[in-house]
């Protein structure tokens, strides 16, 4: 579902990935994790934090594991708060 010329011109860096069918999944925002691991290199003595909301693209076994083990600590926000959480975006 994406074609050559979306991947080109972006920033020097940058990746590009799509599922079969267009809808973002748990192996998609771990893909995301590791190129992010790799930009801000994160560490158990000096990790950082993922604000993100609860889709279930972001939770999964695998990704707590590699959050864990990496120096990232993702914090979902609760379901159905996003009218409070607005100033976030």
């Amino acid at each position: 579902r994406t074609t050559p010329g979306l991947q080109t011109g972006g920033p020097p860096g940058s990746i590009y990935h799509c599922s079969a069918n267009g809808y973002s999944n748990s192996n998609l925002f771990l893909v995301w994790l590791k190129h992010f691991k790799d930009h801000q290199h994160p560490t158990k003595e000096n990790p950082v934090a993922i604000i993100s909301d609860n889709h279930d693209s972001h939770i999964s076994l695998e990704t707590y594991e590699f959050c864990r083990e990496n120096g990232i600590v993702l914090v979902p926000l609760p379901p159905y708060t996003s009218h409070r959480m607005q100033p976030l975006d």
